[in-house]
């Protein structure tokens, strides 16, 4: 558990989290179209988490969740990468 994370997913039901990591994979591992501004899709989609104190400092801390998982899983380090890059604002 990271506790300076968990706060975002109190309350949170695990089916909505899935389908929300789901299509954060999907972002990540395709090419994202060049009309998306992921910057504001991720402020859109996350404003609530602003209200509550989200910040630069806990996305950080989930990219690198992200990648650990994706490394432990024994993803090439180039499609990581790949992945980082298409979700980095």
């Amino acid at each position: 558990v990271d506790h300076d994370l968990e706060r975002f997913f109190v309350g949170v039901p695990l089916d909505a989290l899935k389908e929300h990591q789901r299509k954060f994979m999907r972002m990540a591992f395709t090419e994202v179209p060049a009309d998306v501004d992921v910057e504001k899709y991720m402020f859109t989609k996350h404003y609530r988490f602003f209200a509550m104190g989200l910040n630069e400092t806990h996305f950080d801390k989930v990219a690198g969740h992200f990648v650990g998982t994706l490394q432990s899983l024994e993803v090439p380090q180039a499609l990581i990468d790949e992945a980082v890059s298409n979700i980095a604002p």
